[in-house]
């Protein structure tokens, strides 16, 4: 049977996001336990933006098949020494 890790919460730090963001007690918490407690590191964690996918799988392709960044400028897969 796999046994679980689970991670201590800071309360004091999870009430204070909490409280200057906004953000439900739940989510507060999470983060906290993620080391995400900076300001700029909520903000673009919680961010809809694309440009936060910019590097992981997804990929938007234009309506030629060319698979575009979010900049709608055409991806170079092209990689050194890849064949």
């Amino acid at each position: 049977m796999k046994q679980w890790a689970v991670s201590r919460v800071d309360k004091e730090q999870a009430i204070a996001i909490s409280k200057e963001h906004s953000l439900p007690m739940l989510l507060s918490m999470l983060l906290s336990i993620r080391g995400i407690t900076e300001e700029n590191e909520i903000n673009s964690y919680l961010s809809d933006e694309i440009s936060v996918f910019e590097n992981s799988f997804i990929t938007i392709y234009s309506h030629d098949g060319k698979a575009l960044n979010s900049n709608n400028e055409p991806i170079n897969y092209n990689i050194k020494g890849y064949k």
